[in-house]
């Protein structure tokens, strides 16, 4: 479960980062 959670997070991030590199 912590696991999941730990991969959830750093996708979303991912995601975030991912985002602000495109609409800059």
């Amino acid at each position: 479960m912590l696991t999941n959670i730990m991969y959830v997070t750093v996708y979303v991030t991912d995601q975030d980062r991912a985002l602000e590199f495109y609409t800059e």
